[in-house]
């Protein structure tokens, strides 16, 4: 026969595409024949992709996705010798009792010629005790983070012998800071593994944090096997045994499931003094100055610099006002940017009437024996090869920059006149018009 296939279309009933259903395919009538077996995949989608010889079948849903109720659907599939008027060689039809005139609607070969719809099964809530601890592991405290946790559910393992996971449902927590918190997580799971007494036997059900991927942190990788054992009063109480690659490892029967995450992260601080001198006849306001790292030594941290760092100053007049460069990350970030050192200007911002400090600092690691980092005040050096810097041999406690505002104002003298002329545009005076002397700051 030809080489003939077609596939069937599996789905919830919102149209979304449903993975894990399985179905059979068996000549019409003869029950010993041999079956023909599809799955479907991630698009719902199940071939039966083999020479299928010409004679009539029946096609049927062996299995549903789970969580699905079974489709109670069936068909009648007739498979041509030769392609009919239409040029179609599929032709398939509901297998109802009723009347004899449903029609056959023919497909060409390899189509899709069904769409089995599966309704979710009804859910049931349960709660699920874990204990959560978040470790400092750097010098930076942990903030709010977000924690999701998988319930799944395993009937078959791989070839290695570790279980093939079915995602049941997901529940989420948030932390703030370093500690050790009891949390209760809600899941809803499948009426037929809840309503069912031996429910978390026959369906083996896990419970693991899933891995997250937020710079600093890191996951928990512990796996457990979710018990259930029932009251006299008719509800559970639930135990966890910890899963590793051998199996159920010793610590079993534990009340609550421990969950252990670390932040590492780490934070160095950099002082600089802003000094804003009066250069001119009127005092400067208020005004924000904000230093750069800029030649980062690891080259492929130059960009990513401005997510690690801040470092501004609001000044409010003449004098000296203190501040620091904090740099703060996730470790491995931080330790990047600072490993091969860097060097810190003042951004010049443009501003009127102000004079921008063109001092560079240069910022390198101590040594393993001593962390943390030094400043170093630079000398602007050019050669042919370009501008560089060269360091002072002493180090600085801190970075200094100087700021100096020169805006000057002319007083006018108490009493003093001042006349305006108004005309229109062939210089014919206007009478009517009124003056408003503003000061040119604003």
């Amino acid at each position: 026969p030809e080489s003939i296939s077609f596939s069937v279309m599996k789905t919830d009933d919102n149209g979304s595409p449903l993975k894990g259903a399985h179905f059979e395919l068996t000549p019409w009538g003869n029950t010993s024949g041999e079956g023909r077996f599809a799955y479907s995949d991630e698009n719902g989608i199940a071939t039966f992709d083999t020479n299928i010889n010409p004679g009539t079948y029946k096609l049927v849903e062996t299995e549903a996705p789970f969580g699905y109720l079974p489709s109670s659907d069936q068909y009648i599939v007739t498979v041509l010798q030769e392609p009919n008027n239409e040029g179609k060689i599929l032709g398939i039809k509901q297998d109802v009792t009723g009347p004899e005139n449903v029609p056959i609607v023919w497909h060409t070969n390899g189509a899709t010629i069904a769409t089995f719809v599966n309704k979710p099964e009804e859910k049931a809530e349960i709660s699920l005790s874990i204990e959560k601890t978040v470790v400092q592991g750097g010098n930076v405290a942990p903030g709010e983070a977000s924690f999701t946790f998988e319930l799944l559910m395993s009937c078959t393992e791989d070839s290695e012998g570790k279980p093939i996971f079915t995602l049941i449902d997901t529940a989420e927590i948030t932390t703030n800071g370093a500690d050790t918190k009891d949390y209760a997580l809600t899941f809803r799971i499948p009426e037929s593994i809840h309503s069912n007494a031996d429910g978390f036997s026959q369906y083996p059900v896990f419970l693991r944090e899933r891995a997250g991927s937020a710079a600093g942190w890191t996951y928990s990788d512990a796996l457990y096997r979710v018990h259930r054992i029932a009251k006299d009063d008719g509800t559970y109480t639930y135990s966890f045994d910890l899963y590793g690659d051998e199996g159920e490892a010793p610590a079993n029967g534990l009340e609550k499931a421990l969950f252990t995450n670390i932040y590492n992260g780490t934070s160095y601080e950099l002082p600089f003094t802003k000094t804003v001198k009066l250069g001119g006849s009127a005092a400067p306001g208020r005004e924000t100055f904000e230093l750069e790292i800029f030649d980062v030594g690891v080259g492929s941290m130059e960009e990513h610099a401005k997510e690690l760092y801040t470092a501004a100053v609001t000044t409010n007049g003449a004098g000296v006002y203190e501040s620091a460069l904090v740099i703060s990350g996730p470790a491995e970030s931080v330790e990047a940017l600072v490993c091969e050192g860097f060097y810190v200007r003042e951004k010049n911002a443009g501003t009127a009437n102000w004079t921008y400090d063109d001092a560079v600092w240069h910022v390198q690691p101590n040594d393993s024996q001593t962390p943390g980092l030094t400043i170093h005040a630079t000398k602007r050096m050019e050669s042919d090869n370009g501008i560089y810097y060269v360091d002072s041999e002493i180090p600085a406690d801190r970075m200094t920059f100087t700021n100096t505002y020169t805006y000057h104002t002319s007083v006018i003298p108490t009493g003093a006149a001042i006349t305006a002329n108004k005309t229109d545009a062939q210089g014919k005076a206007l009478a009517g018009a009124t003056f408003v002397l503003e000061d040119s700051r604003g």
